[in-house]
């Protein structure tokens, strides 16, 4: 198995700068309603780096929270590579941060 990694660090005031219409371009309806466009933005950015994908494909990489902890669904020729992921969020001084990991399955 191999391990991917990916990290981003986003500053929040340039995210805030966006308006409604620009936020519909790379976030879903559901996450729009979490309103935490600068989470987000960092968490997929991480998530693109990981697999080496640029501009990152923004609607293919989903961000859902449970008990307070996100995780992310993944479009299915992206998610089926993977055997497990994680990602985690820091905020700190006007900055979002957000490291994705993910173990992918042998190619076998």
């Amino acid at each position: 198995m191999k391990i991917i990694t990916g990290i981003d660090v986003v500053e929040d005031a340039r995210i805030q700068k966006l308006s409604a219409e620009a936020l519909t371009i790379y976030l879903s309806e559901a996450e729009i309603l979490l309103n935490k466009p600068q989470t987000l933005f960092a968490i997929k950015e991480a998530v693109a780096k990981a697999f080496s994908i640029v501009p990152p494909p923004w609607k293919d990489i989903e961000v859902y929270y449970k008990n307070s902890k996100p995780y992310v669904e993944l479009a299915e020729e992206l998610a089926c590579t993977l055997v497990t992921q994680d990602v985690s969020v820091s905020h700190e001084k006007g900055c979002t941060t957000a490291v994705f990991v993910g173990v992918l399955r042998d190619e076998s």
